[in-house]
């Protein structure tokens, strides 16, 4: 029989009310109730017996002066299994509250973490404990809830100043956590750990909301079939509004035959897109598992009945229709937006503020003009993270509105300057460690179009530098000097590599102009070589390989095919 799955191991038998601790107030949900999910317990004794996959460190707690920490978890999957869950919790507050900011941090193996909060007295009519979802039931698409918030990444989602979250003193929120075990061999425990900061009530002038706009069709619920053997295949149509929304946020949902998703203007005849406002590829690529989230500030304002118009594009190759559905082996297609209603508040603070910045990052501007800034680094009305110098700084910026003043409040931690590497060369090979975020090759200070890979095979003689990204800060080397003679290029190769992210086997293709030797190698992120197909003779044409990973540990990878004396670089995710 195929193992069930399994909701913290420590003590089965009690109730969740005995388990729930609130040191430093930090609420743990810990074990399923009597009328939940019930308990696996050899999967639990394997799992303490044989080790898993590892588990996210747990952050730290606000303090009770800011917040408070709610954990579920862990969730335990038997390898290669996927499963979505939700469970109900009673807050419990002292008095209502705003809610300025949630932290969320979840295991990497997650593919959504949904957060709903309860409609007056609708959880009395959900089961206590874990609740698994499935399509039509116990799914939170169709309760009597309302969306605070989606993550499908661990991230901190700071509100603008002049908004937030409105719970109230009985508020129950529900949990949903999506799941997948990509592991073949390991007990999976899935955590997740959410972090709020709150403020006094009454402090934010606008309730910031969240909606999941679901595509209808000509059914009115999503419902859709994406046939086999189909590349490009779109789905679209219109989003009504009918109140003015002042848009902060917009994010988009598929599962793995996404490969776009834009968003647009609607135009007057209501039917057809306008001016794009969003766009779902960064690169070229759709990553469906990490979309891309995009902060609008100052917001959009879109008034009432003026409309929005989505279109996402799936790629499905397999020999069976792909249909709406809430695993990754079906579809989905959402508009995830945030917004506040009626009429519009001013945009306050650095706009598209991040947690952190670079020693040399130029000054960061605040808006509107007029308001007062406060805090290390804060010059001439800019903040300048070298002048407040590495660490963490607490940074405000108050602009009065109407009576009232909106105040931004940041925490921004300031990075030392990254140091630059020295460029190697190895047979005619240009290099520098892979264990950088983005690379930009440049021949006499200039970029080369393309070269955008660790590696680098020379073309002319000259002076090669390269500029280097880490956590958001940059780096250019020293320039390397080439100056042997060089032969032209023979190979101009045409190199896939899927999937990606991968889980066992990477499916590689390639296109020989002539016939040559090639090596296909697979290397970790100290550039150490963990796999390798061996050196061929190989005639021109279309060549396939399959490259077995299913031995190596999560994470990054960089897939390196050489032809002759030409290198091609894949960055690749093993999840």
């Amino acid at each position: 029989m195929p193992k069930k799955n399994t909701y913290m191991p420590a003590y089965p038998s009690r109730r969740l009310d005995q388990l729930r601790t609130r040191t430093n107030q930090t609420m743990d949900l810990c074990s399923a109730l009597e009328t939940g999910s019930p308990v696996n317990e050899s999967i639990i004794n394997e799992y303490y017996a044989l080790g898993g996959v590892p588990t996210p460190d747990r952050p730290e707690a606000p303090d009770p002066s800011e917040g408070f920490q709610i954990h579920l978890g862990p969730i335990f999957l038997p390898a290669a299994e996927e499963k979505e869950y939700s469970i109900k919790y009673a807050l419990n507050l002292p008095s209502n509250i705003e809610v300025k900011a949630i932290d969320t941090r979840m295991s990497q193996e997650s593919h959504h973490f949904i957060l709903y909060e309860w409609n007056g007295n609708a959880s009395n009519n959900a089961e206590d404990g874990l609740r698994e979802i499935t399509l039509f039931s116990n799914n939170p698409f169709l309760e009597d809830n309302k969306l605070v918030s989606v993550w499908q990444y661990s991230e901190r989602q700071q509100l603008p100043a002049g908004t937030a979250f409105k719970w109230s003193d009985n508020a129950v929120l529900d949990l949903n956590f999506h799941v997948a075990n990509y592991s073949g061999t390991q007990i999976l425990p899935a955590h997740v750990y959410i972090n709020v900061y709150t403020q006094p009530n009454g402090t934010a002038l606008k309730e910031m909301r969240s909606e999941l706009m679901f595509y209808q069709g000509p059914s009115g619920f999503g419902f859709f079939t994406i046939p086999s053997n189909t590349t490009n295949y779109v789905l679209e149509e219109p989003i009504n509004n009918s109140q003015q929304w002042n848009i902060w946020t917009v994010s988009p949902h598929t599962h793995s035959r996404g490969v776009d998703f834009d968003l647009f203007y609607l135009n007057s005849d209501n039917t057809t897109p306008g001016e794009q406002i969003f766009e779902g590829t960064e690169n070229g690529v759709y990553d469906w598992a990490h979309p891309p989230i995009q902060r609008y500030e100052p917001f959009i304002d879109l008034p009432a009945n003026a409309g929005l118009f989505q279109r996402a594009t799936f790629t499905n190759l397999s020999s069976s229709p792909v249909t709406f559905g809430l695993t990754t082996e079906n579809e989905m297609m959402i508009t995830i937006l945030q917004y506040t209603e009626g009429d519009p508040i001013p945009f306050v603070g650095i706009p598209l503020v991040e947690n952190q910045y670079c020693y040399e990052q130029p000054a960061l501007s605040f808006v509107p003009a007029g308001g007062i800034a406060s805090g290390n680094g804060v010059v001439g009305g800019q903040f300048i993270p070298a002048s407040a110098g590495e660490g963490t700084h607490t940074i405000t910026y108050s602009y009065p509105y109407e009576g009232e003043n909106i105040v931004a409040e940041y925490q921004i931690t300031v990075l030392p300057p990254l140091a630059a590497p020295t460029i190697s060369q190895t047979n005619g090979v240009l290099s520098v460690p892979y264990t950088y975020d983005t690379f930009q090759w440049l021949l006499n200070g200039v970029a080369i179009a393309g070269a955008t890979q660790p590696n680098y095979t020379p073309t002319t003689n000259g002076e090669y530098s390269i500029q280097l990204s880490l956590g958001g800060c940059t780096t250019t080397t020293e320039p390397y000097q080439v100056i042997s003679s060089i032969a032209d290029l023979s190979h101009h190769l045409s190199f896939l590599a899927a999937p990606n992210p991968y889980t066992d086997q990477i499916n590689i293709q390639y296109t020989l102009p002539n016939a040559a030797q090639v090596q296909i190698a697979l290397y970790n992120t100290l550039g150490q070589r963990v796999a390798q197909i061996a050196t061929t003779q190989q005639t021109s044409g279309t060549h396939t390989h399959q490259l077995d990973g299913t031995q190596l540990p999560e994470g990054v990878y960089w897939l390196q095919l050489s032809v002759g004396s030409e290198t091609m670089t894949r960055k690749i995710q093993k999840m």
